[in-house]
């Protein structure tokens, strides 16, 4: 009987129960409590430089639903072979290889020497004069990160944000996105 229970409990969840904490999940294999609580212990060991930034980027870790609500700073250093895609109005926009992005994957064996091979592919938008970035512009963000949830919720397509890092020669902060090879959207 507690076995049928249990089971019940789990197909009346919509993404089933999380195998750590037996809450249910908020998205397929993401239990919001348990991710919180990972966040949480990692928050000393980054920091962007700018409290108001972290601050951010904290408050979303605590309260992201799924992966596609996930931001994270991304250490400028993290980033190679940075070329040079497209200027716009109000951005300048970069492709570029984010070495950290595929590093829990098992197939890697070590990390720091083969992460070249196995980054992830990402567009930069550098966003001109943000050095000096304001609550209106981080709210923004979270607006947008809020429409890509939905957006991905109903099957909509979308361009995802990953991670914001910052140029240290220009100060600028910039976006990291999937890079999509047929998108024009990016500038």
């Amino acid at each position: 009987m507690f076995t049928i229970q249990i089971m019940n409990n789990t197909y009346n969840q919509p993404y089933g129960l999380c195998s750590e904490c037996n809450r249910p999940n908020t998205w397929k294999f993401w239990c919001k409590e348990c991710y919180s609580k990972k966040f949480q212990q990692n928050f000393d060991n980054w920091t962007s430089g700018n409290k108001q930034i972290d601050k951010f980027i904290q408050e979303l870790q605590l309260n992201t639903r799924s992966w596609v609500e996930l931001l994270e700073w991304i250490p400028y250093n993290r980033l190679r072979n940075i070329k040079f895609l497209a200027q716009g109005g109000f951005s300048t926009v970069y492709k570029a290889i984010w070495l950290d992005h595929d590093a829990n994957n098992s197939q890697i064996k070590n990390p720091l020497k083969i992460d070249e091979k196995y980054g992830f592919l990402i567009v930069l938008k550098s966003l001109n004069d943000s050095s000096n970035i304001n609550e209106d512009f981080l709210n923004e963000w979270k607006l947008h990160l809020q429409c890509q949830h939905e957006k991905y919720l109903f099957g909509t397509a979308f361009t995802p944000i990953l991670g914001i890092t910052q140029d240290p020669d220009t100060l600028n902060y910039m976006i990291l996105m999937e890079y999509l090879p047929n998108a024009n959207g990016y500038s």
